[in-house]
């Protein structure tokens, strides 16, 4: 019997980041105490105040992005973190890049960029997203101090922290 294309259910080019996240978190299957551990690891990166780096290493398939975009959606606040777990408080900007977005990305200058204009996109606007103009012309060392220069001021500023989830980190590597 043929599948009917018109149907809710089918995803001919399913992107676990467009899911809805309560979709993600219905059908996460055997991953919960990894998920509730990198929450963890979150809230004491933000009670240290040490800023550290987390990789989720594991053969394909197991489900790396899949955790990713949950985690993603709890810290951006689009799931409530459930009440028995510890997670990150509301002083987060999430950003999370999917392997779909890496073409271009040659440089940190590139990806920085990309960073930027995903965070001048986002709600809630924030002045320091916007870059000069003429900064995609300038030299990569410019750029990256410039958008160094705005995060480290946001953080400073507004007491929050910028998490980016990148799917695949490696590919993005791979190019620069």
């Amino acid at each position: 019997m043929p599948q009917n294309l018109d149907s809710q259910g089918f995803h001919p080019h399913f992107s676990l980041w467009l899911a809805d996240p309560e979709q993600l978190r219905r059908t996460l299957v055997g991953h919960h105490d990894v998920l509730r551990d990198l929450l963890a690891r979150l809230h004491g990166i933000e009670k240290s105040g040490s800023a550290n780096h987390m990789l989720l290493v594991g053969p394909r398939g197991i489900g790396k992005t899949h955790l990713l975009c949950l985690a993603a959606s709890y810290v951006s606040g689009r799931l409530p973190i459930p009440d028995d777990w510890t997670g990150p408080s509301k002083r987060w900007v999430c950003v999370f890049f999917a392997e779909e977005e890496y073409a271009g990305q040659d440089s940190l200058a590139s990806f920085l960029l990309t960073l930027f204009t995903k965070l001048s996109e986002a709600p809630p606007l924030e002045a320091l997203w916007t870059l000069p103009p003429n900064l995609r012309a300038q030299e990569d060392q410019a750029v990256v101090d410039c958008c160094f220069e705005r995060l480290e001021r946001f953080h400073k500023e507004k007491n929050k922290r910028v998490v980016l989830v990148v799917d695949n980190l490696q590919k993005v590597l791979q190019q620069w």
